[in-house]
């Protein structure tokens, strides 16, 4: 099965031949899903941001669990955030990179420290540190 391309459309990259990486904007989707209702032949999903890797219990077993993903997919929407609990954090603004971060986004720095505090952001996954959070959810004018 060649695989769909396009900037809605998920990609399939092997990864040797007992792995499987999907690109997709619906990852996160893609991963509950699986973890509800697992496929056949996928031995275990490790996710990232728009991405998920698929470990599978036979080598080269993945051109089914390629059709089969493809399948779910087309059965996902975008799930709604906010499922989790909400934390402010105190944050406090300086040092030498904010003048250059706010002349990047076009806004003075007081414009863009409100911009930020604004912002709605959300984890979506832990990172190789303890507490390293990666998050999503930062304005367009700020990226």
């Amino acid at each position: 099965m060649p695989a769909p391309s396009g900037p809605d459309l998920p990609t399939f990259e092997w990864l040797g031949d007992a792995a499987l990486t999907v690109r997709t904007s619906l990852a996160r989707e893609l991963y509950a899903s699986l973890r509800a209702r697992p496929l056949p032949g996928v031995q275990e999903a490790v996710p990232a941001l728009d991405l998920l890797t698929l470990l599978l219990d036979v080598p080269r077993a993945g051109e089914a669990v390629q059709e089969a993903v493809a399948a779910r997919l087309a059965t996902l929407t975008p799930a709604p955030g906010g499922s989790g609990r909400r934390v402010v954090v105190p944050v406090t603004f300086g040092g030498p990179d904010l003048d250059w971060c706010a002349a990047h986004a076009g806004l003075d720095r007081a414009a863009f420290v409100a911009a930020l505090c604004a912002a709605q952001l959300e984890v979506a996954f832990l990172g190789f540190t303890p507490g390293f959070a990666f998050l999503t959810g930062l304005p367009g004018p700020l990226r």
